[in-house]
């Protein structure tokens, strides 16, 4: 601490005989005087004496706000005797507080003026001092924004104020906010910043902290944009609108849109908006659009093109079902699109080439008999506009003369094909007797020895016999499957699962008779037939078989240990088994190959047509029997022979 300061003040006070004396008391004030210097008089004494100073102590001249200053006032004579005089003590810049009496405590920082004046002999005696009082340690911070949002691309302003314990405002001309990581710019006195979101600023003054929460807003609507789930659509279908708004700086910015489809010639009754999903309920070109309301902002996505029909195909020639003497005609008629316009025209495969206005013209050589014209028309959206029409071109055939191959028939496999005769097969061999197809008994055998004893008659000694007899069959699942084969074979495979028969056998050895039964089971027996069909001149079908095998899978033979000791002892036991097995496999292909064909060729031929068509006033009788059979990878085709008889005579 500085040394005190000390401020002195003489004082006139008599100790001897009267004289007349003049003084000046320089930097004093007492009553009867200005207050501001010195006067000079005259004053009677007893004698001449050194009058007294009165001294003002100060015990700092800098301090900080709040910390304890002492001071003092007191009398200081010639001889160095010293009087402490009572007196008070003011500043200028506030009402000073004190600790003690002798101890002041000033507060508001800057330079005092301090006056302390005490009351000696009767006057009011003063002094002044300077005492520099500087701002105390910093106990509050306050940073302070002009908003707490902001749009990005603004700013606010800030102010950053510190106070200590007394409120005398601390210097922060050097300070400045701390905008830590936050995507924020500092300028001048400004806060601004661009990306969104919710941020805090610090403002640090001596340690002290005081944080404020500043929220950056998405800025006004500058750019949409539009996108739809689907743009290759058709009628009826929808698409879902995705509306992205955002501002300046590429933020996302909440704000109100509507959605529209606009083209040329469309109504409203060709869509229909629900929220952001549009469903297009007729054909053209449409552009979908959205605004953002309130604003000039709007995006589109189009035209988009719904075409979901083919072309409009119109032929003039040749008339459907039409008759032509010669073998040679014309395909003539129209291919157009609204649209996507026509991309391709075929007939029957071959590039059709179209006029400016759709037209077309194509020469046409046809074969002898039913021609089949496929004329095909594909837009550019790839929708398709077929017509098929038949033409029969060629002389007059004689009077009840068929047709070869007028109708055909065809069997693929699947489901309505050859699927169908393999249910049929399915269900006859469900229905047979399997017992019923082997002979009974399965084995029947003995060996004896006979004497003739004379007048007693012949003995006959049995060493062995046995009679061995099945009975009570069942299976389970029956599958046919017929397979169209390149060659030119119908393999039929018939499989039979859970095949099972009980036996029952009686037998003789050695004189002794026994009796048992039991179970015969495989698990399955699989019966393949290979066919070679053809038709004979009378329309008949032959299936042509061609052979027939059978194979038993776990075939099992459950004889009790009787029976298994006489067969064994016979030297029997394996045979049996394999007779048994053998068995049952020939009775399955005597079965398959006595029922199967016929049941087969009876279904093919079937396929007969014969029924009347009425046209035109006139009754045609048509009838169609099998002409050519033709087995291929797959499929069967049956062509039919066909004749049409009209009820009377008609003119072309």
């Amino acid at each position: 601490m500085p040394a005190p300061a000390l401020h002195r003040c003489v004082v006139g006070r008599t100790r001897s005989a009267l004289l007349g004396i003049g003084f000046v008391a320089a930097g004093c004030s007492g009553a009867g005087t200005d207050g501001k210097s010195g006067s000079i008089g005259v004053i009677l004494v007893e004698e001449e004496a050194t009058p007294p100073v009165m001294e003002l102590t100060v015990d700092a001249s800098d301090v900080l706000a709040g910390e304890p200053v002492g001071w003092g006032l007191s009398l200081v004579y010639e001889d160095g005797s010293v009087e402490p005089v009572s007196g008070s003590i003011e500043s200028d810049l506030e009402t000073l507080h004190f600790g003690a009496e002798s101890v002041m405590l000033p507060r508001v920082a800057g330079t005092h003026n301090l006056t302390a004046t005490a009351w000696v002999d009767g006057e009011l005696q003063s002094l002044s001092a300077s005492l520099t009082v500087r701002v105390a340690a910093t106990l509050e911070v306050d940073l302070i924004v002009s908003d707490q949002a902001f749009a990005a691309g603004a700013s606010v302003e800030w102010a950053i104020e510190a106070r200590d314990q007394f409120g005398n405002r601390v210097d922060t001309a050097s300070i400045v906010p701390d905008l830590g990581d936050a995507p924020l710019t500092l300028s001048g006195a400004s806060i601004g910043g661009t990306v969104p979101g919710t941020y805090t600023v610090d403002a640090i003054v001596e340690g002290v902290m005081d944080a404020e929460v500043l929220v950056v807003v998405p800025g006004a609507p500058a750019e949409v944009d539009l996108s739809l789930s689907d743009t290759s659509l058709e009628v009826f279908e929808t698409t879902s609108a995705a509306v992205a708004i955002t501002d300046e700086y590429g933020n996302a910015v909440s704000a109100p849109w509507s959605l529209s489809v606009v083209g040329t010639d469309v109504t409203s009754d060709d869509y229909a908006i629900s929220w952001n999903n549009v469903t297009f309920y007729a054909e053209g070109a449409f552009t979908v659009r959205v605004d953002v309301d309130g604003t000039s902002l709007y995006d589109e996505v189009g035209p988009l093109l719904i075409d979901s029909t083919g072309p409009e195909l119109d032929l003039d020639e040749p008339e459907r079902g039409s008759w032509h003497d010669g073998l040679e005609g014309t395909l003539s008629g129209t291919a157009t699109d609204a649209y996507s316009g026509v991309g391709s025209l075929t007939a029957n495969g071959d590039a059709v080439t179209l006029a400016s206005d759709g037209s077309f013209a194509v020469d046409l050589d046809y074969d002898y008999g039913t021609n089949v014209i496929e004329t095909v028309a594909v837009d550019g959206d790839g929708n398709v506009s077929t017509d098929t029409r038949a033409v029969l071109a060629g002389a007059f055939l004689e009077w009840e003369e068929p047709v070869d191959g007028g109708f055909m028939v065809y069997l693929a496999d699947g489901p309505g094909g050859l699927d169908t005769l393999e249910d049929l097969g399915e269900a006859l061999v469900s229905d047979f007797d399997l017992a019923a197809l082997i002979p009974n008994p399965v084995f029947s055998d003995e060996e004896r020895d006979c004497v003739d004893l004379g007048f007693l008659g012949t003995y006959c000694f049995t060493w062995y016999a046995l009679d061995l007899r099945v009975d009570n069959p069942s299976f389970g699942a029956v599958e046919l499957d017929l397979n169209a084969q390149a060659s030119g074979a119908l393999v039929a495979t018939m499989t039979v699962d859970d095949v099972s028969l009980r036996w029952v056998a009686d037998a003789t050895v050695a004189e002794v008779d026994f009796g048992g039964n039991g179970d015969i089971t495989a698990d399955s027996i699989a019966v393949e037939m290979q066919f070679f069909p053809t038709v004979d001149s009378t329309g008949g079908i032959d299936l042509g078989l061609a052979s027939v095998s059978a194979n038993t899978v776990d075939f099992d033979f459950d004889w009790d240990s009787w029976l298994y000791d006489a067969l064994d002892f016979f030297g029997l036991d394996g045979s049996i088994s394999g007779l048994i097995e053998g068995f049952l496999e020939q009775a399955l292909e005597d079965a398959m190959e006595s029922e199967v064909p016929p049941l087969l060729a009876d279904a093919l031929q079937d396929l007969e047509i014969a029924f009347d068509l009425e046209l035109d006033g006139v009754t045609y009788m048509i009838d169609a029997v099998p002409f050519d059979l033709l087995v291929d990878y797959d499929r069967l085709v049956l062509d039919l022979a066909t004749t049409v008889v009209p009820d009377t005579w008609v003119k072309a």
